[in-house]
């Protein structure tokens, strides 16, 4: 079991990266999650399945 201390450090560690790619993302570089999101392009505006 992590303890308090390791989910504390995670959990900022994850709202840090977060943070960081909602601010790439309002600057124009999304970088999408999966590699069939690359795929598509950005332009389409619909999904990527």
């Amino acid at each position: 079991m992590t303890s308090l201390k390791q989910q504390f450090r995670e959990a900022r560690e994850r709202a840090r990266l977060d943070a960081e790619r909602k601010r790439r993302e309002a600057e124009g570089f999304y970088e999408p999650p999966t590699d069939r999101a690359i795929a598509a392009p950005a332009s389409s505006g619909g999904s990527a399945l």
